[in-house]
């Protein structure tokens, strides 16, 4: 038996007994990872509809059924108005936040992510969403929070090796800014020493004109 079929027996079981019913929630969204990581997205949907009709619609089962609707072009839009509705009903919770993130990095709506992102930390701390953060700030050239984002999660997470690699990526890549300013200080020492040997060769050969007309003298 596979990681899907046993995952997906254990997700049936416990749907049976309400005594379990947050345990199934946890199975099945495991079961729903499986699919999606299979490319089965048609069988994540059936069993995301499933746990939407179950259980209603409250903020988790809103964003799970939104996340399998993110991997299927067809259904951005409906992943859009789930992600919404899940964030009126709690504006703070993480998994929700995460997803609409991404869809709005996907449509390069970096202020749209920062504005969400900004909101969704102002009353907790999570090194995802800090460093989610920390990519949309490289994303409108505002290198030094980002810096500063991508310090904080790793302090929340020291192993979080995307903020780690986010950091190390800035620490070797100038802003455009500074790469230009240092090419033009370049240019302009290049011209002046270029300038001062040229004044060189001229004057040397006004002295060499000199010499041979008072040597023909």
């Amino acid at each position: 038996m596979n990681v899907i079929d046993h995952v997906r027996d254990m997700a049936a079981a416990g749907l049976h007994s309400n005594v379990r019913l947050l345990s199934s929630l946890l199975l099945t969204m495991s079961l729903i990872e499986c699919y999606l990581a299979s490319n089965s997205i048609r069988e994540a949907m059936v069993m995301a509809n499933n746990v939407y009709k179950t259980l209603g619609a409250n903020a988790q089962t809103l964003t799970l059924l939104a996340t399998v609707c993110l991997e299927d072009p067809v259904t951005q839009e409906k992943a859009k108005t789930l992600l919404d509705k899940a964030l009126t009903q709690r504006p703070d919770y993480i998994k929700a936040v995460v997803k609409k993130a991404e869809l709005l990095s996907r449509e390069q709506k970096y202020e749209d992510g920062i504005a969400l992102l900004r909101n969704a930390l102002a009353n907790q701390s999570d090194c995802v969403l800090h460093r989610i953060l920390g990519d949309f700030l490289v994303a409108v050239n505002e290198y030094q929070e980002a810096m500063d984002q991508y310090s904080i999660a790793l302090s929340l997470d020291p192993n979080d090796q995307k903020s780690l690699e986010g950091m190390q990526k800035m620490e070797k890549e100038e802003s455009p800014t500074d790469a230009t300013q240092e090419e033009d200080v370049d240019d302009m020492e290049g011209s002046g020493e270029e300038g001062d040997l040229e004044g060189s060769d001229s004057e040397a050969a006004q002295w060499a004109d000199q010499e041979q007309w008072f040597g023909m003298q």
